[in-house]
């Protein structure tokens, strides 16, 4: 008998080794409540998980998301929430959000500031977005509105600024004012049937807004909505001439009144994928980075209408974007590298050297066409970052990869640093963290690195 329970008990502990997840689950750190029945609770992997039945509300008492957990790198909304309430994750520093078909509205500054967000996807019921409800989330590369939206508030995407394309549903009938301003990534929108009115201000400084198509039952177009869109190159409109020169006009619209006007005509909706017949699903982990990097000017494609994630980036490619990122300054002294060859990068590793961004293989040479490691990257990203701040204290400590031993000695520091800061982590095989120096960076992996390199 003694035998046999210990032989159940042997069986029952090798079972629960072998059980995933659950006697490993996070600790939770923090809770409190939003809400008259709502609460929060946020576990040490950074999730926050808001439960309980109605509306929820920013948290009760001193809390503050931005400030009290800079950690907080997910939302979950669990099913019975039916609305998030006005300023509810204001500034909040999560990077994702997961909203479930419960809720059905959303308030007022609901996601205002939430700089790091990157993909929203809205549950079909709701049928307003709220004035400013996404105000300023500027790392945020993919929305998804449902048929279920009808209106679109005042400032609602207001400087969403790595937006390539917002779908505006076919049911939209209003738009408040400001609703796009500053959304400097917009290629084109269409405005549905049923919109009466482009409010003030409504696109104003969408500086790579190239295509707009206007509804017919469109009677207005207040001050100032196309100002600062100085891409503007065609404008579609769905009625006939007589009937857009009954339009009513704002003043401050030049932009619209210089672009080649198309009666009777529907113009393209651009996005990422009529860009790159290559870029990856939206929920792919290489999408987000791409976007921020195409949508800042920082990464272009590689011809063909290709972007070609799984590519590699040379040394000169990657000097070429910081040096986009410095908007492109002007080196005050010779380059001593003899072998820069091709023009279009001879500025940029111009400026990187004197600046102390790269150093080159020696006195004389850049190597500009080798492939960028990791190692490298980091490198470049240290000193850029030096550059920027000469007073930044680096840290980190590489001694937990099996690997670290490969780093270079004038990598050491930089590679510490771009993994203590989260910007370049480690690669995964069978469980184990490799810090992988002397591999080649492709050019999604690079985006993304990029992308957190922005904070």
């Amino acid at each position: 008998m003694k035998k046999r329970v210990w032989s159940f008990a042997l069986l029952l502990c090798m079972v629960l080794t072998l059980l995933p997840g659950t006697a490993l689950a996070a600790d939770v750190v923090a809770s409190g409540t939003c809400g008259e029945t709502v609460t929060w609770s946020l576990d040490s992997d950074g999730v926050l998980t808001v439960s309980g039945t109605g509306t929820m509300e920013k948290p009760d008492g001193d809390v503050f998301w931005g400030y009290d957990y800079p950690d907080l790198q997910k939302v979950c909304i669990e099913d019975g929430i039916t609305g998030i309430g006005n300023n509810a994750f204001k500034t909040c520093p999560m990077t994702s959000v997961e909203i479930p078909k419960s809720v059905t509205s959303i308030g007022s500054h609901a996601f205002a500031g939430c700089s790091r967000l990157q993909r929203v996807v809205l549950p079909d019921g709701i049928t307003a977005i709220a004035d400013y409800a996404f105000f300023d989330c500027g790392r945020m590369t993919s929305i998804v509105i449902p048929d279920s939206v009808t209106s679109i508030g005042e400032k609602a995407f207001s400087y969403c600024s790595a937006l390539v394309s917002i779908p505006v549903p076919e049911g939209v009938t209003s738009i408040g004012s400001g609703a796009f301003n500053g959304c400097g990534a917009l290629r084109s929108m269409t405005f549905p049937e049923g919109v009466s009115e482009i409010g003030a201000f409504t696109f104003e400084y969408c500086e790579q807004l190239t295509d707009v198509t206007i509804a017919k039952s469109v009677t207005a177009v207040g001050e100032g909505a196309f100002s600062g869109c100085l891409d503007l190159v065609n404008v579609y409109y769905t009625g006939s001439e007589s009937q857009w020169e009954a339009v009513a006009v704002g003043s401050d619209n030049e932009e619209l009144s210089g672009a080649a006007f198309h009666a009777n005509s529907v113009g393209p909706k651009t996005t990422l994928y009529t860009m790159f017949s290559d870029m990856p699903a939206e929920t792919n982990w290489a999408y987000p980075g791409i976007a921020f990097c195409v949508a800042g000017d920082l990464m272009n494609g590689v011809g063909d209408g290709r972007f070609d994630p799984n590519g590699t980036l040379t040394r000169a490619m990657v000097v070429t974007i910081l040096w986009r990122k410095e908007n492109a300054p002007e080196a005050t002294k010779p380059c001593t590298f003899t072998d820069l060859t091709m023009d279009w990068y001879k500025d940029a590793v111009a400026w990187a050297a004197e600046a102390g961004v790269v150093t080159g293989r020696d006195a004389a040479t850049f190597d500009p066409d080798g492939e960028i490691t990791r190692q490298d990257l980091a490198t470049m990203l240290y000193r850029y970052a030096r550059y920027k701040n000469p007073y930044m204290t680096p840290a980190g400590d590489l001694s937990g990869f099996p690997d670290s031993g490969k780093v270079a000695g004038y990598a050491q520091a930089a590679m510490a640093w771009a993994n203590a800061s989260g910007i370049i982590v480690g690669n995964a095989v069978d469980g184990v963290s490799y810090l992988d120096p002397l591999s080649n960076a492709t050019r999604a992996q690079v985006a993304t690195i990029f992308m957190r390199f922005e904070g």
